[in-house]
């Protein structure tokens, strides 16, 4: 209690961790702990300053979220993008902790390579000022109230919640450069649009105060499900094999298309055409495979809320229900076959590494680089395009 939990080597061993754990008192301490750690000079504006929890240890409830964005995104766009994952995350928190003071930090936006990638990363932390609770607490806290919600549910960070040892950026420290997936710098975290001012105390997740109020929290305990499906409440881990089979079918096709579409471009909710192709495919298979309308809803706000700038709830509703219940019989229908092009187009390691390609893309592929000649037949392998001859 009354103390912040710190580790001054970022990269010492989980036996050797102990001896680098140190405990700040006061402001003079995390000064000292900041010049300790920036003795080195060129981390001097970047200091690696890192708090230490474990997973069953007394923390303020605290949530890291994040979303990427395109890297042809305007910083009018950006800017838009950062206010709309504050106010959602925060109008949740909100909802679970009523009249608390929760504290907002952010850290200004960079580019990154994800998947492959370049993107920007915009991200968030938000603390729930004097309140004591634990990971685990946490956990069931966030799977309770998400339960019904996985999109906004998927901007939370749940690596944060691990059990055992764990390691976090506080106020004012970053990550070590990451050479492979860091384009820019990491910068500090800052207060987000705050007039009020916190102390290094307030804006720590390890300090706890006796006077405090202990979060109660009487709910199951069950893991943050990352992959599910909710028809009639059906997860994947709860089927038998004596259950339907029908219905693990449905679960696993249903993550089957969740994946491709996950490994799509996000530029493809971005644009109208890709994006109302996209959820025609979802609707068209979701309708085939005779999942719930709330299953075809869920995939189908997920992916459209990788854009949010031009996210807009109801015109996904307005399609679902125009494409589920058609009026009109369409004379086109697109579904798998057309995905695993958008998917092969878009991410092709992926698509190299996961999709067994058809009898008839292999005969494409094929007649590309080889030369078939008849009577007597034979093959010849060539660099060029296939050509045939009688």
């Amino acid at each position: 209690m009354n103390q912040i939990f710190v580790i001054d080597d970022y990269y010492c061993t989980k036996q050797n961790e102990k001896n680098h754990i140190k405990h700040l008192l006061t402001e003079d301490d995390f000064s000292k702990y900041k010049i300790f750690v920036t003795k080195n000079e060129k981390h001097l504006n970047k200091p690696v300053l890192m708090e230490y929890y474990t997973g069953d240890q007394d923390v303020k409830p605290f949530f890291d979220v994040e979303t990427y964005l395109p890297i042809k995104t305007t910083p009018a766009e950006i800017q838009k993008n950062i206010e709309v994952l504050h106010s959602t995350c925060l109008f949740e928190l909100e909802k679970i902790y009523l009249g608390k003071d929760i504290i907002v930090l952010t850290r200004p936006y960079r580019i990154i390579i994800k998947s492959g990638i370049k993107q920007y990363k915009i991200s968030f932390r938000f603390i729930v000022n004097k309140l004591i609770t634990n990971c685990t607490d946490i956990k069931k806290v966030l799977n309770n109230h998400f339960k019904d919600n996985p999109i906004t549910s998927d901007f939370f960070d749940k690596n944060v919640y691990r059990n055992g040892s764990n390691k976090i950026c506080m106020i004012g420290g970053v990550k070590p450069h990451n050479e492979k997936n860091d384009v820019e710098h990491m910068k500090p975290f800052e207060l987000y649009n705050s007039s009020d001012t916190y102390s290094i105390f307030d804006m720590s997740i390890t300090y706890i105060d006796k006077d405090f109020e202990r979060y109660v929290c009487d709910l199951p305990v069950g893991p943050i499900e990352d992959e599910s499906i909710n028809k009639q409440s059906i997860k994947i881990e709860e089927i038998s094999d004596d259950d339907d089979q029908d219905d693990k079918q449905k679960i696993q096709d249903f993550k089957m298309l969740r994946k491709y579409i996950k490994n799509l471009n996000i530029k493809r909710s971005k644009h109208y055409n890709d994006w109302n192709e996209i959820i025609m495919i979802i609707c068209n298979e979701g309708t085939k495979a005779k999942w719930s309308e709330d299953n075809i809803a869920d995939l189908a706000h997920e992916f459209s809320r990788t854009n949010l700038l031009y996210y807009d709830a109801r015109s996904v509703d307005k399609k679902i229900k125009e494409y589920c219940h058609p009026t009109i019989e369409p004379k086109f229908k697109v579904g798998i076959k057309r995905l695993l092009l958008c998917l092969k187009e878009d991410n092709p390691k992926y698509y190299d590494e996961n999709i067994i390609p058809s009898y008839a893309e292999m005969k494409v592929d094929f007649e590309k680089n080889v030369i078939v000649i008849n009577n007597p037949l034979c093959f010849y392998r060539i660099p060029s395009s296939a050509s045939y001859y009688n």
